[in-house]
């Protein structure tokens, strides 16, 4: 062990240690900042490594560094300054470390440092202090120095944390060392990039982004679709954040903010090619939809670690169509017509006329139909101009792609000049033209713009003949009304309807239904009107079939024909003839089966709603209102709507086909007034159930489908439903007596007007088979006779069945009709004791033994015997009538007692409940009341069908009443409903009286009818009569001269001309009416004095004078015919009559048999006839006779003061103002012509 010699060497050990101290605590210090740079640095890098810091940061991170280091060092070097420890701190420590030195070793060097600087321990003692304290001071010095050991030093400098810190440093170093021998480019890029950030060290990519949009220009305002591909990624690409910065561009170069948008990754790849090598690549598209709604855009695509350069996109406009307008001009056969309709309106037949079509994408690109062959010249407005081919025609790629697969081919001119291109073609047919424009850049139209134009044909027109609508069966007497209907879509210039009769090819007789037919002559044109260009045009024409000579089994065949203007101006086609209308000529017997057989079904119909009505009236008793009772009450209502169509089918029918029968045309009426009756009375209880119904609904929004009837719904159910019943009831039982009497009577008829056919062939037969015997006729008169022998065989046999059937028939109508019964059975009485049958088959007889005279007088028996047998029916039908009229005289008589009756007794009651009195002494008054009522009651069931409905209201007012009385007799009567129970009573008495008032009327009605019927018949018979006489005067008055035999002739003529005077001087005196009517009077007179003239010529058998007359007298018994027709619709029509309607009041004024409209009509007929004999004197080359001018002077005076006399008279009945009686001239048929002999049924039309 090395002791030092003095106390120097005890201080230079402790400075020693200070110095010791200062070094570990700098190399601590310093380790400390070393290592902390290391770790810095190398977890900066590896954050940088992670997050790729951007240089700015780096260069933070690099200058925070820096400041942290430098202050690191200062304050090292502060701490190397101001770390001197005292030699006595140092001493003290280590008195610490070593016990055996506490308290010495610090006042040692205390008292050794505060004498001299170098003693050793032989020198003496300091001079300081008393010489004791020196000597102590020394002593301790001496002690020291002799006990000091330089080990004693090391303990006092702990290296533990300068090792601590070697450490630290060595590890973090390590590590770095580690991280540069890993990956010494990586540890070099990340010392670079952390030591110097201003270089370019980069670390190696873990993603890569290429632009993949690949445009230059794009359009403007159209979606840019951003394309990205990522090449690679550290991650999956669903994970892959790829973003687009950019920003839009103006007008002026001036930049917008940037923005940044995320691009989708579209799960698929993309092809890149390098614009430097040509090498191909793929990557992952990513996308984005940018808008574009500015001059330019600039974009740069971004991944974690890399990203593109900034590109510029520039935007323009897209080509597109501004707008467009078309010229069309149509052929020129229409651009004429329209010249002819003088129309502006823009359909096909316009002008050239100039649309508007737009851009091609609203309703204005589809062009209104032009005609195919019209001229379109459409021009198309672009926004810019565009490149275009020299020759479009021939460039169909261009054509194509510019205008579609269906481009206008040949023919078509293309004008396309910078902005304006013009297309012209011809339209044949609907094109639709697409417009795709494409600019020298190849962007293309962003929408497509359509035109579109549509190219009608001019289709042939369509005829059809609408009216009839169906192919009919007819008489050969029908008047039909024919409508031919023509449309085009373009104009009509001419409909007409054509007719041709078909016969039974190769037969004489008629044949059956679906026989061969064949027409026997060319088309007759029937109507035609010329058009101006209509679309659509109707023809009407009056067809009267009567004139046409058809018989039954032939068809009439009814063609329309439309001729359109392309036919009319260019010939390429003819007129449209519509499908055959076909109309077949039936006999009467078939009309009548047919008629017979739907009455039978309107029949059978009525009795199945009866009884369906009976079941519901029982359900509606029994449940109420609930859906089945009114579902079934509805269809109860509209089976007899179905059967009223039948009536009026059958009624069109009747008129149509002229059948003159006023007993069919009743029995239709009445049968349709039953059906109007119970309709309503159905329609009535449906709307009581429906009430109920809504009045349950009301109470209750949640009720069930179902409500009980009150007692007031009950009753008005129940009435209601009665009337159905009772209505019903009528109408099977009219149709039940009614139908087989019109059925019998007509078959009466039938056989009058062929045996009065046959009587006429057997006359005429008779007068070319005069002189000669059976044996001495040639074949075509064996023939004739032959068919007459038969024919007149046929009629006895109907004649036989007709006489056993009427009995029969006239049994089974007894209880339902007893006044037809009887005419029936009368009927049958007359052809029974006339031997009917056995006169008939005798002129059979006789006509086969050639006797045609005697044939002819036993044909007249027959028909004499025939028209009694009518006259017996009518005799019926008459007595039938004036029984009823008798009955509703006296029950019209009977209500007004039991209405006054009845309001004795209501007001009985009232003052009663006046008074207070007891109710029930009023009941004896109401029992006479019912007993009476019931009384009545009776006289209405037992009068026939025709007071059914004054029955059943009666019926109503007696069970009202029965309830009244009912009220009375209770022990507590309630009094307001007594009261209601006889106001009831009292307004259903009202009520039958009104319903047998209009029944008395109708029966009025009727019996003018009948006679204005009986007065056209005897008219028509007497017309055919001087239609004959004239026809057979004809021939000799154009023989230049007659002989004896001639002579002879025309004065038998003479007296048959005589005896239709005497007729119509007869009919005259026999109906007063006649006379009454004053012009039918003048009639009468100027008929009395044209049959004189003409009888008194014939007689001095001088023919050629009596045949004006005779047309005279023809042309006024025609106006007769005329002013009779439709006498009664013709006075409602002008204002009605004088009585009005069925009200209370019975004092209704009858009309007049020949009412005023008919003198009016009748009055300008002849006020005609006058005018043209006048023109026919005043135009003829003779001097008139004074005799004619006087006659006609007469006469027109005579017309002034009745037409004078009947406007007065009309004036008086308020029957409207003065008619227009200026006469209607017949310039085509001047009197002195002789007219055709038009048959009773054209004389009535």
């Amino acid at each position: 062990m090395h002791r030092p010699r003095d106390i120097d060497a005890v201080v230079g050990a402790l400075r020693r240690v200070r110095s010791r101290a200062l070094t570990l605590l700098l190399a601590q210090r310093a380790l400390v900042i070393l290592a902390a740079v290391l770790g810095a640095l190398l977890v900066l890098g590896a954050m940088d490594f992670a997050l790729r810091f951007p240089a700015w940061i780096r260069a933070l991170h690099l200058a925070v560094g820096v400041g942290v280091l430098a202050v690191a060092l200062w304050r090292i070097g502060a701490l190397a300054i101001a770390f001197r420890p005292s030699l006595t701190t140092i001493a003290l420590r280590l008195e610490r470390l070593h016990p055996e030195l506490a308290g010495r070793l610090a006042s040692a060097v205390d008292f050794a440092r505060s004498g001299d600087a170098s003693r050793t321990a032989a020198a003496a003692p300091t001079d300081a202090g008393s010489p004791v304290s020196k000597a102590l001071a020394d002593r301790a010095v001496r002690d020291i120095a002799a006990s000091w050991n330089d080990d004693d030093a090391h303990g006092v400098v702990n290296p533990k944390r300068a090792v601590r810190a070697g450490a630290v440093f060595a590890g973090v170093a390590a590590a770095c060392a580690l991280v540069a021998l890993l990956n010494p480019q990586l540890a070099f890029i990340g010392a670079a990039r952390a030591v110097a950030p201003w270089s370019a060290a980069e670390w190696p990519k873990r993603t890569g982004v290429a632009d993949a949009t690949g445009l230059a220009v794009h359009p403007r305002g159209a979606a840019l679709p951003l394309r990205a591909a990522v090449t690679k990624s550290n991650r999956d690409l669903e994970s892959t954040q790829v973003v687009a910065q950019h920003r839009l561009i103006d007008a002026d170069g001036r930049p917008g903010p940037i923005r940044t948008d995320l691009l989708t990754y579209q799960r698929r790849e993309v092809e890149l090619i390098d614009s430097r090598d040509g090498d191909a690549s793929r990557g992952a598209l990513f996308e984005r939809l940018l808008e574009t709604d500015a001059h330019a855009i600039e974009y740069r695509l971004r991944t974690a670690d890399d990203e593109t350069p900034w590109k510029r996109i520039r935007l323009i406009d897209p080509p597109r169509v501004l707008r467009a307008q078309a010229r069309i001009t149509p052929p020129e056969y229409a651009r004429r017509l329209a010249l002819i309709l003088n129309d502006d309106a823009p359909h096909l037949l316009s002008a050239p006329q100039r649309l508007e079509m737009g851009p091609g994408m609203d309703e204005r690109a589809l062009a209104p139909p032009a005609l195919a062959g019209s001229h379109i010249e459409l021009t198309l407005t672009l926004n810019k101009p565009l490149p275009t081919p020299e020759n479009p025609a021939r460039d169909t790629v261009w054509l194509m792609r510019t205008f579609g697969p269906g481009a206008p081919g040949a023919g078509v001119e293309y004008d396309l000049r910078g902005e304006e291109w013009t297309l012209r073609w011809t339209l044949d047919e609907s094109l639709r033209l697409p417009v795709a424009l494409a600019d020298e850049f190849g962007i293309e139209s962003v929408e497509e713009a359509v035109y579109r134009f549509e190219a009608a044909q001019d289709r042939p027109p369509a005829a059809t003949i609408t009216e009839p609508a169906n192919d009919i069966a007819v008489l050969a007497t029908a008047v039909l009304d024919v409508v031919g209907e023509g449309r085009d879509d373009v104009g009509l210039i001419r409909v007409a309807i054509e007719r041709r009769h078909a016969r039974p090819a190769g037969e004489r007789e008629p044949s059956g239904p679906g026989g061969a037919l064949e027409p026997d002559d060319e088309p007759v044109e029937v109507v035609a009107q010329d058009a101006a260009g209509e679309r659509a045009l109707r023809v009407r024409a009056r067809l009267d079939l009567a004139t046409l000579g058809l018989r039954p089994g032939d068809e009439l065949w009814l063609n329309a024909l439309a001729t359109d203007a392309l036919a009319s101006d260019t010939g390429v086609r003819g007129p449209t003839i519509s499908p055959v209308r076909r109309i077949r000529i039936i006999t009467e017997n078939e009309l009548i089966e047919d008629i017979r057989t739907e009455l039978s079904g309107v029949r059978q119909a009525a009795i199945r709603a009866d009884a369906q009505q009976d079941e519901n009236r029982e359900q509606t008793r029994a449940r109420g209102s609930d859906r089945q009772t009114r579902r079934a009450q509805a269809q109860i209502s509209e089976r007899i709507a179905r059967q009223q169509e039948a009536i009026e089918r059958l009624t069109e029918r009747v008129e149509t086909n002229a059948l003159d029968d006023d007993r069919l045309r009743d029995l239709l009426r009445d049968a349709a007034t039953a059906l109007d009756a119970a309709r309503a009375a159905s329609e009535q209880a449906s709307q009581t159930l429906e009430d109920a119904m809504a009045d349950a609904r009301a109470q209750d929004p949640d009720a069930a489908d179902g409500a009980p009837l009150n007692e007031e719904q009950q009753r008005q159910a129940r009435d209601e439903q009665d009337r159905v019943r009772d209505e019903l009831a009528r109408l099977v039982e009219m149709l039940d007596a009614g139908q087989d009497g019109w059925v019998m009577q007509r078959r009466v008829e039938q056989l009058v007007r062929q045996q009065e056919a046959l009587r006429e062939q057997t006359r005429a037969a008779a007068a070319e088979n005069a002189g000669l015997d059976a044996a001495e006729l040639n074949e075509e008169q064996r023939s004739e006779l032959e068919r007459i022998v038969e024919k007149q065989r046929q009629l006895a046999d109907e004649a036989q069945r007709l006489a056993e059937e009427l009995p029969e028939r006239a049994d089974e109508l007894r209880e339902n009709d007893p006044a037809v019964s009887a005419g029936m059975r009368q009927a049958g009485q007359r052809a029974r004791e006339e031997n009917l049958t056995q006169t008939m088959e005798g002129a059979a007889d006789q006509a086969e033994s050639n006797q045609m005279s005697e044939a002819g007088r036993s044909q007249e028996e027959a028909l004499e015997t025939l028209r009694d047998m009518l006259e017996e029916f009518e005799r019926g039908e008459r007595s039938r009538q004036e029984e009823l009229r008798r009955v509703l005289d006296s029950l019209i008589e009977s209500l007004d007692t039991l209405i006054a009756q009845q309001e004795t007794e209501l007001a009985r009651l009232d003052a009663a409940v006046a008074a207070g009195a007891p109710l029930l002494a009023l009941d004896e008054g109401m029992i006479r009341l019912n007993r009476n009522t019931l009384g009545v009651l009776d006289l209405a069931r037992m009068s026939g069908r025709e007071l059914a409905p004054v029955a059943r209201i009666i019926s109503r007012a007696s069970a009202a009443q029965i309830e009244a009385i009912t009220g009375l007799r209770r022990a507590d009567p309630d009094a307001p409903r007594i009261r209601a129970h006889e106001q009831n009573s009292l307004d259903r008495l009202i009520e039958a009286k009104r319903e047998a008032q209009r029944i008395q009327q109708e029966q009025q009605q009727l019996e003018q009818a009948r006679k204005q019927a009986e007065l056209r018949r005897e008219y028509a018979r007497l017309l055919e009569r001087q239609t004959s006489l004239r026809d057979q005067t004809a021939p000799y008055a154009e023989a230049p001269e007659l002989n004896r035999r001639d002579r002879a002739t025309v004065r038998a003529l003479g007296e048959e001309q005589i005896g239709v005077r005497a007729d119509l001087a007869q009919m005259l005196t026999r109906t007063r009416e006649l006379a009454e009517a004053r012009i039918f009077e003048f009639a009468h007179q100027r008929l009395d004095g044209a049959t004189q003239r003409a009888g008194d010529a014939l007689r001095a058998g001088e023919p050629a004078p009596a045949i004006p007359d005779q047309q005279r007298a023809i042309a006024t018994l025609i106006s007769l015919l005329t002013a009779l027709q439709d006498t009664q619709q013709d006075e409602g029509d002008f204002g009605g009559g004088g009585g009005g309607g069925g009200g209370q009041g019975g004092g209704q004024d009858e009309q007049p048999l020949i009412p005023p409209i008919a003198e009016l009509k009748l009055l300008r007929e002849i006020q005609s006839h006058v005018m043209t004999e006048t023109r026919a004197i005043a135009d003829a080359p003779a001097r008139p006779t004074r005799d004619a001018v006087e006659r006609i002077g007469r006469e027109q005076r005579s017309l002034a003061e009745i037409g004078e006399s009947i406007i007065n008279q009309m004036q008086r009945r308020g029957q409207g103002p003065t008619p227009d009686l200026t006469p209607a001239p017949d310039p085509d048929q001047p009197e002195e012509s002789p007219a055709p002999e038009p048959p009773p049924a054209e004389a009535a039309s």
